[in-house]
């Protein structure tokens, strides 16, 4: 599989969006309430419809054999079993066939890979989808992938229940601390306590205080020290 720059957004197929910081961006235009491709077997990104719809709405079932998406903050696929607005997908095509999604199906038939059809899929490619463009990508260097700037992101999900993940960069190697303080100013979590390497971190809180108890609901504020760079968010817990 090799990656192509796109010039524009067809419904039915996904992309990977290279983005210099963090932002939203929105997509204009016409609602994509169902598609159909042809597609050959082996690995194919898709995209899904305007509303969320189950995995098992893909026909003919018979072809799909696993589907995944793609969590930015592990950097890892993961299976999924909907399909969300806005979101790309790999699926994974036992044969050749002509793949459709719709707002009709059968979503109490759940999608079950055939053993031979799956062994016949392993002899030719990965049991995995391939890997994103930078990674795949031979001549980006690992000084290029390095952050060029310090940088705390918000926390997300946020308001979150029952934990949120907090990303920050950092572009040389620093002493770094992220700590989790209430509404008064007292200390409730220390998350971050050391020395770090240039790069990009992801850190999860599951809203309990440096004993292991969990917190009440209400607002925190996490704040990043990493050699004179000083930056403090807030965040909102919701039980």
């Amino acid at each position: 599989n090799m990656y192509m720059t796109a010039a524009t957004i067809k419904c039915g197929s996904a992309y990977w969006v290279a983005m210099v910081s963090d932002q939203t961006v929105m997509v204009e235009g016409e609602q994509c309430t169902e598609w159909s491709r042809p597609l050959s077997m082996g690995w194919h990104l898709i995209g899904a419809l305007y509303e969320e719809k189950p995995v098992s709405n893909l026909s003919p079932g018979s072809s799909v054999l696993i589907v995944y998406s793609f969590d930015p903050y592990s950097g890892q696929y993961v299976f999924a079993s909907n399909l969300e607005p806005g979101k790309g997908y790999w699926l994974a095509v036992a044969a050749d066939a002509d793949i459709s999604l719709s707002k009709q199906g059968e979503p109490d038939v759940p999608i079950t890979m055939n053993k031979v059809m799956g062994s016949n899929f392993l002899q030719s490619f990965s049991n995995t989808p391939p890997p994103p463009p930078a990674l795949q990508n031979e001549k980006l260097t690992e000084e290029a992938m390095l952050p060029a700037e310090f940088k705390l992101a918000q926390n997300y999900p946020n308001p979150f229940n029952p934990e949120t993940t907090i990303k920050f960069q950092i572009p040389s190697s620093s002493f770094v601390t992220l700590e989790i303080y209430n509404i008064s100013g007292q200390e409730i979590k220390n998350l971050v306590n050391e020395s770090k390497s240039a790069g990009y971190y992801s850190i999860k809180w599951n809203g309990t205080n440096n004993n292991g108890l969990k917190v009440n609901s209400g607002i925190y504020i996490y704040k990043i020290n990493a050699g004179s760079f000083t930056e403090v968010k807030k965040m909102i817990l919701l039980k």
